[in-house]
């Protein structure tokens, strides 16, 4: 019993031990969302359902304790090679794309891996007007993580915090403008930032839902 805590000890003491967690949490469920998008993908781009699939295990493998970073960070930048190619991909999944380049290159400073930078996926059809129901419903997800927020959380890095409550209030602001680049642009910023804000995967769920209407540009 005591090996086992002993053990369990220096595990959680590892650089990163739980800060991987909530990217990682999020990762694989914007993955599993990206899997399910098949309907919108043409057959020469249905690769990319297996691959996102077969990424979303080995985040899952991690976050159970087992897993090899290296082969993951590696299947993950032939995966955004091959997107690279068959680009442009349709909307609803081209936003969920955006969002794995983001979380990966979060986890990937964490772990001291370099990855390379987002690639720019042009959405199919896109186009700069926001549906204003969209704009509602994103404001509406982002007041409600406001809410949620009772200052700092103790022993946080308080510097990461308030660029995430920057890059929170600059996001809304975008909204405001409706413009759909803006909004892109500011999405990333937050989403590189916001696991300082410590708060559970889950509580992004609506906000990363309705940005998703809106073309990564």
């Amino acid at each position: 019993m005591r090996q086992c805590l002993w053990w369990m000890v220096l595990w959680l003491c590892q650089p990163g031990a739980w800060a991987q967690q909530p990217e990682l949490r999020q990762l694989n469920q914007v993955l599993q969302h990206a899997a399910g998008q098949s309907a919108s993908l043409d057959s020469d781009r249905q690769i990319l359902i297996a691959r996102f699939a077969l990424l979303q295990n080995q985040a899952e493998a991690l976050l159970q304790g087992g897993g090899d970073w290296e082969p993951f960070f590696r299947f993950y930048q032939v995966t955004q090679q091959q997107v690279s190619r068959l680009s442009p991909l349709p909307p609803a999944v081209a936003g969920p794309w955006s969002q794995i380049q983001t979380l990966m290159l979060e986890i990937g400073r964490k772990k001291g891996q370099s990855l390379p930078p987002l690639s720019s996926i042009t959405a199919e059809k896109a186009t700069t007007a926001v549906l204003p129901a969209t704009l509602s419903q994103a404001a509406r997800a982002l007041d409600k993580i406001e809410l949620s927020l009772n200052g700092p959380p103790p022993g946080c890095d308080l510097a990461r915090y308030q660029e995430a409550r920057d890059n929170l209030a600059a996001l809304r602001q975008s909204l405001q403008s409706g413009k759909a680049t803006q909004i892109a642009r500011q999405r990333r910023r937050f989403q590189l930032s916001r696991s300082a804000l410590q708060m559970p995967a889950a509580r992004f769920w609506e906000l990363d839902q309705a940005l998703d209407e809106i073309p990564a540009l």
